[in-house]
């Protein structure tokens, strides 16, 4: 179960980050999440193993996350994750069918699936044609970086999770728990 729902803004005039200076970036994650080094190297100490529940309601934060980042502009996942399926193979003799079929996931369920698993890749979902905004996950950490112009509040975002959740402004060592090195 997540009892915390943490945020933090960093200053965007950052060397680290991949954005321009007049954006903003903010991260959200929740707590407790499983055990990581990398997350306990940068500060957190908030550690628990997670289980259905606690999958469930990191879903429905990144959703309304996205809910939210939608306002301003429809939402367009940059790079797909998509996972396949092997086929059968007297299925693949019989038609041609190639080894693997492709399977496409939700917008939602391949942000979190960044978050869970190192192996897939980064999430990068735009919003609106302009790129008012940008949500990036990735590396296996629960964390959402968003990326945006000034106008987009994050303080509406974590009030729309707070409904559910405890909202705390928190900050780690952003050096080591860094954004995705992509450009947005």
């Amino acid at each position: 179960m997540i009892h915390c729902v943490y945020w933090d803004s960093l200053p965007s005039t950052s060397g680290e980050l991949p954005v321009a200076s007049s954006w903003c970036v903010h991260v959200i994650w929740p707590s407790p999440i499983d055990s990581d080094a990398c997350f306990q190297r940068a500060g957190f100490t908030e550690f628990a193993d997670s289980n259905d529940e606690w999958d469930s309601e990191w879903r429905a934060i990144v959703n309304q996350t996205i809910a939210v980042l939608s306002r301003t502009g429809t939402p367009a996942i940059r790079k797909p994750i998509v996972p396949v399926t092997e086929n059968r193979l007297m299925s693949r003799l019989r038609k041609w069918a190639p080894k693997y079929k492709d399977v496409v996931l939700p917008l939602a369920e391949q942000v979190v699936l960044a978050t869970m698993d190192d192996q897939l890749g980064h999430a990068i979902v735009d919003f609106g044609k302009n790129g008012a905004a940008a949500l990036l996950t990735g590396d296996g950490h629960p964390l959402m970086w968003i990326h945006s112009e000034p106008e987009v509040d994050i303080r509406e975002i974590v009030n729309r999770i707070g409904k559910q959740h405890s909202i705390v402004q928190r900050t780690l060592d952003w050096s080591i728990l860094k954004p995705p090195r992509v450009s947005v």
